[in-house]
């Protein structure tokens, strides 16, 4: 096969690192997710009605992505990873965080380069982690240590050439909450049903 081409030479000024936006949906809120061919994701990404992307303001100058090669019996896999920073300990967000750790996603991202790109699909979506450090002087972040990741399998960062959609305007989501453990997420409009056996006594609910 004659894959071959020339590459160019590029100057320090013509190459930026770093990432400027995450876009982040779960991967149970996509309809439809067109075939990367050569690398590259060629069409629109199209959420479930009434799914959107929403954007993930990290700290600037945190976030970045890794792809590192692992050889197997089987042939080469990627380890990929996207570690950003959110800022400041929030009691808004961290049930969300609390319930992403449990899901799966699709990330579309644009680097310092006005490059857009898709990190997982429908077949090899990312996981989600994330730790939360203080700090210990006024002079250190107080911030939750993020992370996308995908452990090992075949390699799942694309170029994508389709559109970005505007993330989600209005009403935050409803958090529902067990004992005080977050165990949903609802958007406006959205049912969570409880079905047991027991009834309503001593049953109250709080707000937070």
């Amino acid at each position: 096969m004659a894959y071959l081409q020339n590459i160019s030479r590029f100057s320090a000024n013509d190459n930026i690192g770093g990432i400027i936006t995450l876009r982040v949906i779960r991967k149970d809120d996509v309809e439809t997710f067109p075939e990367p061919s050569n690398g590259i994701v060629y069409g629109d990404i199209v959420p479930k009605a009434g799914r959107a992307f929403v954007v993930w303001s990290a700290i600037l100058e945190s976030s970045s992505t890794k792809s590192a090669t692992k050889a197997t019996r089987e042939g080469a896999s990627k380890q990929n990873t996207l570690p950003f920073l959110l800022p400041k300990d929030r009691a808004a967000i961290k049930p969300q965080l609390d319930l992403a750790a449990e899901d799966e996603f699709i990330v579309l991202f644009t680097d310092a380069n006005g490059t857009n790109k898709i990190f997982g699909s429908l077949e090899t979506p990312v996981r989600f982690e994330y730790d939360h450090d203080s700090g210990k002087s006024f002079e250190n972040l107080n911030a939750y240590d993020c992370r996308f990741y995908y452990p090992d399998g075949p390699d799942n960062f694309f170029h994508y050439n389709g559109s970005l959609s505007a993330p989600p305007v209005g009403t935050a989501p409803a958090v529902v909450k067990y004992n005080g453990v977050a165990i949903a997420s609802l958007a406006p409009g959205e049912v969570f049903n409880i079905i047991s056996e027991f009834g309503f006594t001593n049953f109250y609910t709080s707000s937070s």
